[in-house]
């Protein structure tokens, strides 16, 4: 596995987490084009990707990641990052609209949720870097997990991006921005402050962000397992 994977950034001439970052990116865009095609379809889609992605990365965080996080020592910077995965996915989920919302507060929920998902692309971009690091093959493994609800991400940012945004080119803009590109540009940003501040980074960003990959999982598992029970109760 380990050798396929230095075989993978040797032909793509890229940082094996560039590589991750880039096949993310076109995921994501995957889903953008879906919700133009056929919305129903993409929305139907969206929640398989998104309990698999979630039982992947679930699976990855109790038997791989947290185990190695919690022999760190770094229980505060652990803790940290599972709270701020869960606060993630709360801002996230206020875009359901409550029937005594008004009009502006709606926007402003559905604005809020679109940056959170544009923080949380920029956020996956950084894992790459980190899980690859640690371990080539867990990290290839959390990226896969990762993968799989890009498109299910690009599915929800345009929805949303749709909902805000009056003409539908400044929406598709906005969302290849904040759910597409910014997966690369997390991982270019993490590689550079590895660089930049050395070992140190790594040594708290792991830990980080096995715990933000154990709320991530979780929450898409219940996410997903309450859109696929709709789909069949319906």
């Amino acid at each position: 596995m380990e050798h396929f994977l230095e075989q993978v950034s040797e032909v793509s001439g890229l940082p094996l987490p560039m590589v991750f970052a880039l096949t993310a990116a076109l995921m994501s865009g995957v889903g953008v084009g879906l919700v133009l095609v056929r919305r129903d379809l993409a929305i139907k889609l969206s929640d398989f990707t998104t309990f698999l992605g979630g039982l992947i990365l679930c699976g990855l965080a109790v038997f791989h990641l947290l185990p190695e996080a919690i022999e760190t020592g770094r229980w505060l910077v652990l803790t940290g990052g599972v709270l701020f995965g869960l606060g993630l996915h709360f801002i996230a989920h206020q875009i359901n609209q409550k029937p005594n919302q008004d009009v502006s507060t709606h926007y402003a929920s559905a604005g809020i949720a679109l940056l959170a998902i544009g923080l949380h692309s920029f956020l996956d971009g950084m894992v790459y870097a980190v899980t690859l690091d640690h371990d080539h093959v867990g990290g290839a493994f959390t990226g896969l997990g990762l993968i799989l609800h890009e498109t299910p991400e690009g599915i929800l940012a345009l929805m949303i991006s749709l909902l805000i945004f009056k003409r539908s080119e400044l929406a598709l803009l906005v969302t290849l921005v904040l759910a597409t590109f910014s997966t690369p540009v997390g991982t270019l940003t993490s590689l550079w402050v590895s660089e930049t501040i050395g070992v140190s980074f790594y040594e708290n960003a792991f830990p980080f962000s096995a715990g933000l990959i154990a709320a991530a999982g979780a929450n898409l598992v219940y996410s997903g397992f309450q859109g696929i029970r709709k789909i069949l109760t319906t």
